[in-house]
């Protein structure tokens, strides 16, 4: 056995979770984050289309994405019919919405990793970043089905 193998083995030993974990996985994939302003033990990043919190509670590391369309709350019935679609046709993320304070729809989007155990560093690695692809790919389709609700726009980082 190397030092090398050793190292192997120790990154496939689930180890309890923690937000550090996670920022290392966006920092390994040069991803920017940061942490909330008003509740340090939430985990920050975005996209053009969304905006992620990542927390742990209990057990579990939790994300949820909040979709930057905002739909009148009139527009319920159809968002309704949107959100059971994706529901019924795909296995995550679980969308769902609520009324907002201001009167729109604020539109999620979540996951979460179930690690009793602890977590592996690849683990760790798939949820974080499969998280923001589906959530990322699902707001996609949202704004393909309400494309007046797109008022954001997207960078061409080249």
């Amino acid at each position: 056995m190397t030092d090398n193998d050793d190292i192997d083995d120790n990154e496939n030993v689930p180890t309890p979770v923690n937000l550090d974990r996670v920022t290392e996985i966006l920092d390994s994939q040069d991803l920017k984050w940061l942490w909330d302003e008003d509740s340090p033990d939430i985990l920050r990043t975005g996209f053009p289309n969304a905006a992620f919190a990542f927390f742990i509670r209990e057990d579990k590391i939790l994300a949820d994405a909040v979709w930057r369309g905002a739909p009148a709350r009139e527009r319920a019935p159809e968002m309704l019919a949107a959100v059971n679609e994706w529901n019924l046709t795909q296995i995550t993320p679980i969308l769902h919405f609520s009324e907002s304070p201001d009167g729109t729809l604020s539109v999620h989007a979540h996951r979460r990793l179930l690690a009793t155990e602890g977590a592996t560093r690849n683990q760790v690695g798939a949820f974080t970043m499969s998280t923001l692809e589906l959530t990322v790919n699902c707001f996609e389709w949202l704004g393909s089905q309400f494309p007046d609700l797109v008022t954001w726009q997207e960078h061409n980082h080249e």
